[in-house]
């Protein structure tokens, strides 16, 4: 997806790109209702929808990995825009362990205070107020 070829580079496009992908999230929990009779089909378009929000949520994987010597893009993305990226990843519902284990170790190391920025290494980016949104 684009937001992970920009890297962080292009922040309002990158948001807009989330708010889309939020609205086309918002179709599929919808068309997801429990309250749907057994037994009844799923439209082509349905199935098209899910199926590219069940991508989506492998795909936002990446957003939130992280190296020792790389922050990850959601670290590099503005406060407004990290918000709507853990939004996103919501609203697609159950996300994968890798995701849940990189967003957990991107909001602990916002509370690290031996974190220090020196020239070799780059040090988290996301704000305390941050780390508490995700973590509710």
């Amino acid at each position: 997806i684009y937001l992970i070829s920009w890297e962080g580079r292009l922040p309002a496009e990158s948001g807009m790109v989330l708010a889309s992908l939020i609205a086309i999230a918002r179709q599929w929990s919808e068309s997801m209702d429990p309250n749907k009779p057994d037994g009844s089909t799923i439209s082509s378009s349905e199935r098209a929808l899910s199926d590219l929000c069940l991508g989506l949520r492998c795909a936002l994987e990446s957003l939130y990995t992280t190296s020792k010597k790389k922050r990850s893009i959601f670290e590099r993305l503005p406060e407004q825009v990290q918000k709507l990226s853990v939004g996103l990843t919501g609203l697609l519902k159950f996300p994968s362990e890798a995701l849940a284990k990189s967003l957990s170790k991107i909001c602990s190391n916002s509370f690290d205070p031996r974190r220090v920025s020196s020239d070799a290494e780059e040090v988290a980016v996301i704000s305390a107020p941050m780390a508490n949104y995700c973590m509710e």
